[in-house]
């Protein structure tokens, strides 16, 4: 008997980003909340949940952050954040655009 060959089919999973402002954010208080967000996303994975956390952004003179996640949907992002306990203003979906690649080295 041989196996049935099936074709691969790649699925984007969606982005959100969460923005969040607290006026007294820092950069030091910005490496706790990504652990944070690190075990929470590691929690739900082991749960069988789909979500991952990419990186985020800070921009010190507005104490603005911006964190970036792949997930099926903004309920799980939601989720990800109550776990861990790291407040936010808005959750949107977003759409990543990689630099192009350039010719040089």
């Amino acid at each position: 008997m041989t196996p049935s060959l099936h074709r691969a089919t790649f699925q984007p999973v969606p982005l959100y980003i969460v923005e969040r402002n607290p006026p007294s954010l820092t950069v030091n208080g910005l490496i706790v909340a990504q652990l944070a967000l690190v075990q929470a996303s590691r929690r739900l994975a082991a749960d069988g949940e789909e979500i991952h956390y990419l990186r985020s952004t800070f921009v010190p003179r507005t104490s603005q952050s911006y964190c970036l996640f792949e997930a099926p949907g903004p309920d799980l992002v939601h989720r990800i954040n109550g776990a861990a306990q790291f407040a936010f203003s808005s959750i949107e979906e977003a759409v990543d655009l990689p630099a192009p690649a350039s010719g040089r080295s």
